[in-house]
């Protein structure tokens, strides 16, 4: 590995494209441990969140099937709008047809919240509704409202990882942009990464990358810029970190 990676050794060297531009190296997922940092954001425009707590309030004023229904109302205009604003059907490979499967599967509602909102959609079917059972679902319709807010308001366009190494001077470093289009989320990624942690084998669940420029390497760290490879979900490990930092950090 270490051979073919030396394309660049003097670290004054000028950095221009190379053979590899299309050929993709795979970091170890390690890396999605160290500390993270939101980096940059852009707020949301207009009130995206207001039109679902309207139908909320709505709900809780209402009985039955009438509150079983603007329930339902606020969750699938929320998930509607969360899915389309991320672009998540493109992020899955194979996405499932319902919203809350899509946003169970990235890892922006746990198992209980998924369950309590299948729950809340059979409810329709159910005559009468408890009164109990309706403020059990206000509640947790609240819930999820309100656990869901940032994403809303807020979308980053960069996150990064960072580590201080303790056998080594500095730290090491994996950051990323995203830009969601309609056609596909755009992710570009720089890192400085220490040549244990890159490998050009797809090995296991490592991250694939393809570079855009000629990398370099300077005393065992491979300083490199490309794009998240599109043939990769990276569900389980890039696109989950990314959902899981709190954005109003």
């Amino acid at each position: 590995m270490t051979e073919t990676l030396c394309l660049a050794q003097d670290p004054e060297s000028r950095r221009t494209t190379s053979p590899w531009q299309v050929a993709p190296i795979h970091l170890d997922p390690i890396f999605l441990t160290w500390d993270q940092d939101a980096g940059s954001s852009e707020p949301s425009g207009g009130r995206p969140t207001r039109r679902s707590y309207e139908m909320w309030r709505l709900a809780k004023s209402k009985t039955g099937l009438d509150t079983v229904l603007w329930l339902n109302r606020a969750v699938n205009l929320r998930m509607r709008l969360l899915t389309q604003r991320y672009n998540m059907r493109s992020i899955l490979r194979d996405p499932p047809p319902q919203d809350t499967e899509i946003l169970a599967r990235i890892g922006i509602i746990r198992p209980q919240m998924q369950r309590t909102l299948a729950e809340l959609h059979r409810a329709l079917e159910s005559s009468p509704v408890p009164p109990e059972h309706c403020a059990e679902l206000v509640d947790a319709v609240w819930y999820f409202l309100r656990s869901t807010d940032t994403l809303m308001n807020v979308q980053r366009t960069d996150m990064a990882f960072a580590h201080e190494q303790t056998n080594r001077d500095g730290y090491v470093s994996f950051e990323f942009g995203q830009y969601f289009t309609k056609q596909s989320p755009s992710v570009a990624v720089w890192g400085i990464l220490p040549l244990e942690l890159v490998s050009q084998q797809p090995t296991g669940d490592w991250i694939s990358i393809d570079l855009k420029v000629k990398p370099r390497i300077q005393y065992g760290h491979l300083y490199f810029e490309g794009i998240l490879s599109p043939a990769q979900n990276h569900v389980d490990s890039v696109w989950r970190a990314y959902f899981d930092v709190d954005t109003a950090a």
